[in-house]
Parts: C-alpha cells; sequence; structure tokens
C-alpha cells in the first residue's frame, strides 16, 4: 500500500526468524511486516522500562519458583557433592 512515511529493508537473520516464529504464537493473523512492528514496539517497552519496574518484573519471575522445590532439597543435593 502507498505510504508518505519512511520503509526499511530488514534481513531476516536466523535470530530474527526465530523471534518472528515466535511474534507469529502470539500474533497469528499478522504479515511479517507486522510481526516487525509488533517485536520492535515490544523490544522498546522492555529498554525504556523504568529500573524498578525491570526489577519487579525478574522479582514475579522468581516469585513464581517457590515450591518448585521440596524443603531441604539444596541440603539434599549438596550431599552427593565431594
Amino acid at each position: 500500500m502507498p505510504t508518505t512515511l519512511d520503509r526499511i529493508q530488514v534481513t531476516v537473520t536466523p535470530e530474527l526468524a526465530r523471534a518472528l516464529e515466535r511474534a507469529r504464537a502470539l500474533w497469528p493473523d499478522r504479515p511479517a511486516s507486522q510481526l516487525v512492528t509488533s517485536l520492535a514496539l515490544a523490544g522498546e517497552d522492555a529498554v525504556t522500562a523504568s529500573p524498578s519496574a525491570r526489577r519487579a518484573a525478574r522479582r514475579a519471575a522468581f516469585g513464581s519458583l517457590r515450591g518448585a522445590y521440596p524443603p531441604g532439597y539444596l541440603e539434599e543435593l549438596r550431599e552427593d557433592w565431594p
């Protein structure tokens, strides 16, 4: 579709192909050009988030591991060490 906006070319490297596959799982009906835009905007959000927001996200992710290992797991694991 004609536009007055600037356009860019993007080479589909193996890393970008992997990112596009993941994006396609989230947005299956979007063409590749819109997936690249969505990834760029999500990346902007990630890099411009405040340090406290990034820290909170990391803590939330680690918090989801609570209860993943039974009590005494670490001590039991260390018993096998020389």
